[in-house]
């Protein structure tokens, strides 16, 4: 987490420390055990002209969680060591109230988060995900959660209701009164099934954003509703050309009836961005044959890719993809270290179409490949078995119909990098198995060349606009 921040702001001259108060998953019960987990947590860096004492100011960073506290325990946690930190930029607190009761898991929070507050004027960066806070312990962490220069906020698997999503929504907009802009640059909200009222608080986050670079809003559970204003809450603000990393995974953006469109319109503006999970975004063909279009407009370098469990098949969503693919590695400027494609409807053709792009632009980068449950056979992962994939790590092909043969080879060249394949049905029909020229039938085989890429670039952006 310290990597968020350059710690050379800091206004102490000694060198800035990260201090990490995790440990094994215990309560922590008292005043005596907290200055013990002190003391050992500076005792790297204690020296005989170097008191603990001395080093307070040099703290930059700390992580408190893992551990769980008791009301005694957080109060001494402030009086000996958060109270002393001046120079405080990243509080990480996530995961701290496991198994309290809930009127001690809202003091224990409320503690935390008064000190820090009042002793850090510095603090730009808050975790408090993993704390199931509900509505009350909004409340309770409130006054971190107003810090005027919080340029990066993670409240993740925190039970976020569509209530308590509006109640985040409204402290952190009262930080910023009247036009006045959020300083925002991270924001991270996963798996707190906030629904369709979550997206409008999510939303009214973003209008007021102008900075962002890192942005997760995954696990939602929102319908069709919800999502399309998440995605236009993307597709009007001016900050996305400096986004490098977004995750908006298990949304349900559609196709093209608003949310894929805006998403992609969105998208298309991002020149930045080199981490991008679309999963069980319910986009289909002809969502990621936007996302597609988008992509190429942007001219982003992407590093990981995720289009897992969208009912992308074998026609135009795997021939974009493909297309795509075969543009970045004409390019030479793109290489994927992860790509995701797991629980499509793929089968051999859309898998050979796949591979094929791949080998243009990753063949030499791919570290993580997912592609379980696609209907894939002996055919499709030809395309995997010959090329040049040697930086492969972690290779996810379970659920598909190959050969014991074909299974023989696979596991010769990859052994243990290869997850499992328990699910392969080896007596399957290995995939349909197409005889066709697919070059040829492909009618989204490639962008132009050189002269044409102008045209090529307008119509993308003419697609994908509403």
């Amino acid at each position: 987490m310290a990597s968020l921040i350059n710690e050379s702001s800091s206004t102490s001259s000694a060198q800035p420390l990260s201090i990490v108060l995790t440990g094994e998953r215990v309560l922590v019960p008292d005043e005596e055990t907290i200055v013990q987990i002190i003391e050992s947590s500076f005792q790297p860096y204690v020296t005989p002209t170097t008191p603990q004492s001395s080093l307070y100011a040099s703290v930059t960073s700390i992580k408190i969680g893992t551990r769980t506290y008791t009301t005694t325990s957080s109060q001494a946690l402030c009086t000996h060591l958060l109270s002393k930190l001046p120079n405080l930029q990243i509080f990480d607190m996530a995961d701290c109230i496991a198994s309290r009761h809930e009127d001690e898991a809202l003091i224990i929070m409320k503690n935390f988060s008064n000190c820090v507050a009042s002793t850090s004027q510095f603090l730009t960066h808050v975790d408090v995900s993993n704390n199931a806070m509900g509505t009350k312990g909004v409340t309770a962490v409130e006054a971190i959660l107003s810090t005027p220069n919080l340029e990066g906020l993670k409240m993740c698997n925190d039970g976020l209701s569509q209530t308590t999503m509006a109640e985040v929504a409204s402290i952190l907009n009262k930080s910023a009164p009247g036009d006045s802009k959020h300083k925002l640059k991270t924001l991270h909200f996963y798996n707190n099934m906030s629904g369709d009222d979550g997206c409008t608080a999510f939303s009214s986050i973003v209008d007021r954003c102008n900075s962002l670079t890192d942005v997760r809003f995954s696990g939602t559970r929102a319908s069709r509703v919800g999502s399309l204003t998440a995605a236009s809450s993307f597709s009007k603000n001016n900050f996305l050309a400096n986004l490098t990393h977004l995750d908006l995974a298990d949304n349900t953006f559609g196709t093209a009836d608003g949310g894929g469109k805006l998403l992609s319109k969105a998208i298309s503006t991002m020149t930045s961005l080199t981490f991008l999970d679309l999963r069980d975004c319910s986009m289909e063909d002809e969502g990621i044959a936007n996302v597609c279009d988008a992509l190429y407009a942007s001219k982003a370098s992407l590093s990981h890719f995720d289009v897992s469990g969208n009912e992308v098949t074998g026609d135009q969503g795997s021939s974009s993809l493909k297309k795509l693919f075969l543009f970045w590695g004409k390019k030479k400027k793109h290489s994927l270290t992860y790509f995701g494609a797991e629980e499509n409807e793929l089968g051999n053709s859309g898998m050979k179409k796949i591979m094929l792009g791949l080998s243009s632009c990753s063949a030499e980068t791919l570290k993580v490949l997912k592609m379980n449950t696609n209907e894939i056979g002996d055919a499709g992962i030809a395309g995997l078995l010959n090329g040049n994939f040697t930086k492969i790590e972690k290779l996810l092909i379970d659920g598909n119909e190959f050969s014991a043969t074909t299974l023989a080879t696979l596991e010769e060249k990859w052994g243990d990098k290869i997850e499992s394949l328990e699910d392969n049905d080896d007596e399957g029909e290995g995939g349909e198995d197409e005889d066709e020229d697919e070059d040829e039938e492909d009618e989204a085989s490639e962008y132009g060349s050189e002269d044409e890429e102008t045209d090529d670039l307008n119509d993308a952006i003419n697609k994908i606009a509403l």
